[in-house]
């Protein structure tokens, strides 16, 4: 999927949640490796990016905070921004909180689709889960498996309410997220609004943008908008807080009780303990420099066979170079008087492009290339000092853990090694 942002801006204006101000927020078109910019235009536009380095999960909404200047509550509009799979935009703020509107984040989006979609040129990052993962706090808990989809099983309980114990199992790459998730709003029991005041919360809550639930009975007049639209609810803060990678998440999650806190902490902690990881961190990148290769490949000096990239379809096919010198310590030994690059040698450096290639796909990240062996290898011309090798690949085959590539080295368009190699990851 490639990146998107709007067509046109769109405007929103109503007050804070929390802090009960009142905002004008406008949502304008950006450019493609933008990301999701918040810009404070009554604090001299300093410019806040959704990083999750920076975001912050409390009990009642997900902050992002650098220095001393803070955006409250971003979750619903950032959900709105991922089911429009918007990842490209500015958004101005004359305030420190986007407006709540009716407490749920269907406005945003219908907002959003009504403006229009517009795909950019690069593409998407995805996320993958790849080993489980679990983070518990206070009798809550969220874990994570792998999938190939996002979805989530979500228990909420307030027992002795009238909310009691609700259950949704949800596979939100199926659903139509405008029909219920995005519609469900946020709530509070009615005995905790004071309490929340007194600390500065809930300042702009009202019966428009929010339930309140008294004991055992239901405040607002209009009742519910569908069945267990408190549990939804907790699954559309959850979706906006998945989304502050800016990126799709593929993992099935299962969530007892969780909230903001361990949804941007479950994310801190998977990134950290390798249990989620890019599919394909290369994708936008033009060229992989030195240590882009190092970062893919576990080979090191003297072994080191190629410095650049210049063109990848990753798992399909690859170009790299390679600056041929005479400070190679090879020369010294093949040969002292007649330098000459060892035939082996520029077949490694085209196993290694074909190492790049396939290492930087998902399914292979931390592997080790090994050769099994080698087909129709020849050497047509000598590679001297001051050549500059254009190492192409192309994947012919991969099944399992096995596979094979075709190569060809090159000097200034002249083929001068080409051959099929055969290898195994592991």
């Amino acid at each position: 999927m490639n990146q998107k942002t709007l067509k046109k801006a769109v405007t929103f204006k109503d007050i804070g949640l929390h802090t009960g101000q009142p905002v004008t927020m406008v949502v304008k078109p950006a450019p493609p490796e933008t990301g999701i910019i918040f810009i404070k235009t009554h604090k001299n536009n300093v410019k806040l990016k959704v990083s999750l380095d920076h975001v912050e999960g409390v009990s009642r909404g997900t902050n992002l905070t650098y220095g001393d200047e803070t955006i409250y509550t971003f979750e619903h509009l950032n959900a709105a921004i991922a089911a429009c799979n918007l990842t490209n935009l500015e958004i101005e703020l004359d305030a420190d909180e986007p407006p709540i509107l009716d407490g749920s984040a269907i406005q945003f989006y219908d907002a959003f689709k009504k403006a229009g979609i517009e795909e950019q040129d690069k593409v998407r990052m995805v996320f993958k889960v790849v080993k489980p993962s679990i983070i518990e706090d206070n009798g809550a808990m969220l874990m994570a498996y792998p999938d190939n989809h996002l979805s989530i099983d979500y228990v909420l309980s307030y027992p002795d309410t009238y909310i009691g114990t609700q259950h949704v199992n949800v596979n939100l790459s199926e659903i139509d997220l405008g029909e219920k998730l995005l519609k469900a709003r946020t709530f509070c029991l009615l005995q905790e609004v004071e309490l929340q005041r007194k600390i500065g919360q809930a300042l702009g809550g009202s019966l428009d943008n929010a339930l309140v639930v008294d004991k055992d009975k239901l405040v607002n007049k209009e009742g519910l908008r569908f069945e267990n639209e408190f549990a939804w609810h907790k699954i559309l803060d959850f979706f906006g807080d998945m989304n502050i990678l800016g990126a799709e998440i593929k993992g099935r999650f299962v969530g007892i009780k969780s909230g903001h806190r361990l949804n941007s902490g479950l994310l801190k902690k998977m990134l950290q303990d390798g249990s989620l990881i890019m599919e394909n961190p290369w994708l936008n990148k033009d060229v992989l420099e030195l240590q882009d290769i190092k970062t893919i490949l576990p080979h090191r000096y003297p072994f080191l066979l190629v410095d650049r990239i210049i063109k990848m379809d990753s798992g399909k096919t690859a170009v790299g170079i390679k600056s041929v010198t005479g400070n190679e310590e090879f020369f010294n030994g093949h040969f002292p008087d007649t330098p000459i690059m060892p035939g082996v040698l520029i077949v490694e450096a085209l196993a290694q492009v074909g190492g790049v290639c396939l290492l930087s796909m998902a399914q292979h990240i931390g592997r080790t290339p090994y050769f099994m062996g080698l087909e129709q290898v020849k050497f047509r011309r000598p590679v001297r000092p001051g050549d500059q090798l254009e190492l192409e690949v192309e994947v012919l085959k991969v099944r399992g853990t096995t596979g094979k590539i075709s190569g060809k080295a090159k000097v200034n368009g002249k083929v001068h090694v080409e051959g099929k190699l055969s290898f195994m990851l592991k």
